[in-house]
């Protein structure tokens, strides 16, 4: 089975969306590199003919009607008709796009929101600027969403929301159904299924139903159940046994579903009938996915492959080291060097012989906008001349003290880390606040008593105060220059708080206190030091193309995820004298 997978990725699966099935029509047309040449071409699929030889240097997308995009020379996309290759479609390149699907791409230019493409290359729709990444369109015009909050939900072609639910994550949608998770531990989340309207239509545990790879289509949803693989319908409802849980299938496609015993695979219909017995090293259906497929199969019989139809007659003789469905009529088969398009007569109808046929095909867009201006003013409402998310040494000591006691260290700590509105925050005290002496327990072994070290228990000092609060957040690292933005903006903030620029990323305030700003890639770290005359070095501010990753040589003590969560130990000191003494 591992050699059947291996051969089918050394090609393309043309045919295989993540998250929904499409209908765009037939394979008409095929990006390939021909035998000797390292440039790009396309052929038609039907007659064999290359009508655009030696056209492209960098690989062209799959060409989905008549639609595909291609990378230039400066390292952004275009879109072109297969039709007319002297001009691409759109007027701005774009730093990311994906193939069509029904009538629409999406794609994204620098500094600025995902778009919405239609078919003559121009933007129609514009996604909300808190939608971080986005899929393609299924048939019925509903894409997955990820916001910047990171729940996701579903959208529409216009960049509206169907509902205003979002979950913490949605593993598929197709056919109005979508399967999201929506609460639960890493461990094990709760898979929902929801219709398009939000409506909940069944719950199932993770440790008891576990969809992580299953899609509604046909009316069933195929999922794993402790060794079994089984068929559910929107409900919930149990339909019948698929197969073992390494089934090769977790979707229904025309109506049949591909199964495992467990040593072999074979064919069932949607009421479970057996229809090809389990007997074939490998068999792959070619689903709905970029182009409607025929009910047709790529079968492996030990290294080699042929192709059946869902009566088990043979289509391509298993004489091929890889093959593919294209059509009803027509496939590519060969070997790990070349291959051709036959017939269903098995003959070869190429003109020309091709080593590679394009793989490239992208379903989904990240955004490059980024709202500097709205993240320094949400930095800026926790900070006043006299304190820094409202850090006082009591309250923070209340949440010490309630985690400390399951927390195991040998040293005292000067740190209380904690998160708020999606900033990671340390409160760093003048004084060590909890020094931990070591517990020890007895026990007793053949008429011994011996003693061991049991946990720790914890003196504190209530009376250290706050010296510095320290608040790092990630910032957009797709997104232009997004770092110097948010220092800029968040300079323009500050002075209107009253602090003032004296060295560059340093801002005092009149009162005494006094804020760094610096970043390194993707990450903003601010402190507020309660007395700016001991800050001494502040974090330098460096384009991030210039940006050097140092280990620093600070020995941090190895501590249980426990403690890690809620303290660094007394070591971590050092590391912060680099920041005020």
């Amino acid at each position: 089975m591992k050699k059947f997978i291996k051969s089918l990725s050394l090609l393309v699966m043309l045919l295989v969306l993540a998250s929904c099935s499409q209908s765009n029509g037939k394979l008409k047309y095929l990006p390939v590199q021909l035998v000797g040449s390292e440039m790009w071409s396309i052929v038609d699929v039907e007659t064999g003919e290359v009508i655009l030889k030696d056209e492209f240097k960098n690989c062209p997308s799959v060409i989905v009607n008549d639609i595909f995009y291609v990378m230039n020379g400066d390292g952004k996309y275009d879109f072109y008709n297969v039709n007319d290759v002297k001009k691409p479609l759109n007027k701005t390149s774009y730093k990311e796009v994906t193939c069509f699907s029904n009538g629409y791409a999406l794609a994204v230019e620098d500094g600025k929101t995902i778009s919405v493409i239609n078919a003559e290359g121009k933007q129609v729709a514009s996604m909300p600027t808190n939608v971080k990444r986005c899929g393609t369109f299924s048939e019925d015009g509903v894409a997955i969403a990820q916001f910047t909050d990171d729940k996701c939900g579903l959208v529409d072609t216009k960049g509206k929301k169907l509902f205003d639910k979002s979950f913490d994550g949605i593993v598929s949608y197709n056919d109005g159904i979508a399967i999201v998770v929506k609460d639960g531990t890493v461990e094990d989340v709760t898979y929902t299924v929801i219709d398009k309207s939000g409506k909940e239509l069944f719950s199932k545990k993770k440790s008891d139903c576990d969809m992580s790879a299953s899609i509604y289509n046909e009316g069933l949803i195929v999922v794993k159940k402790d060794d079994k693989c089984v068929a559910l319908d929107k409900k919930g409802e149990r339909k019948g046994n698929v197969g073992n849980s390494s089934s090769a299938s977790r979707r229904v496609d025309n109506g049949l579903i591909v199964y495992y015993d467990g040593e072999s695979y074979g064919l069932k219909d949607k009421d479970m009938n057996t229809l090809i017995r389990a007997k074939y090293d490998g068999l792959e259906e070619m689903p709905d996915g970029v182009y409607d497929m025929p009910a047709l199969f790529v079968a492996a019989k030990g290294d080699m492959m042929g192709v059946i139809d869902k009566e088990d007659k043979e289509i391509v003789p298993f004489d091929q080291k890889v093959a593919i469905v294209l059509d009803e009529d027509r496939f590519l088969v060969g070997n790990e060097k070349s291959c051709a398009i036959v017939d269903l007569n098995n003959k070869d109808v190429s003109k020309d012989n091709f080593k590679k046929v394009s793989t490239e095909s992208c379903y989904s867009v990240t955004s490059n906008y980024y709202d500097a201006e709205g993240a320094a003013k949400n930095l800026a409402c926790y900070i006043t001349a006299n304190s820094c998310f409202d850090a006082k040494s009591g309250d923070v000591f209340k949440k010490f003290v309630g985690k400390a006691n399951s927390a195991e260290s040998s040293a005292g700590s000067y740190y209380v880390n904690d998160n708020k509105d999606g900033f990671s925050l340390s409160y760093e005290f003048e004084e060590p606040i909890a020094v931990s002496m070591p517990k020890y327990s007895t026990y007793e072994f053949w008429g011994s008593t011996y003693r061991y070290q049991s946990g720790y228990n914890y003196n504190y000092n209530m009376n250290s105060k706050i010296a510095a609060v320290r608040a790092v957040f990630d910032v957009s690292e797709y997104a232009v220059n997004s770092e110097e933005r948010f220092v800029a903006a968040f300079e323009k903030e500050l002075n209107k708080l009253g602090f003032k620029a004296s060295t560059p990323g340093i801002y005092r305030h009149p009162k005494g206190a006094a804020i760094s700003v610096g970043y390194e890639e993707g990450e903003i770290t601010m402190l507020y030091v309660f007395n700016g005359k001991n800050l001494t070095k502040a974090l330098e501010r460096v384009p991030r193309d210039k940006v050097k990753t140092e280990t620093r040589s600070t020995d941090y003590d190895e501590v249980d995820s426990a403690a890690a969560d809620t303290m660094m130990v007394d070591s971590t000191y050092a590391d912060s004298a680099a920041y005020y003494e």
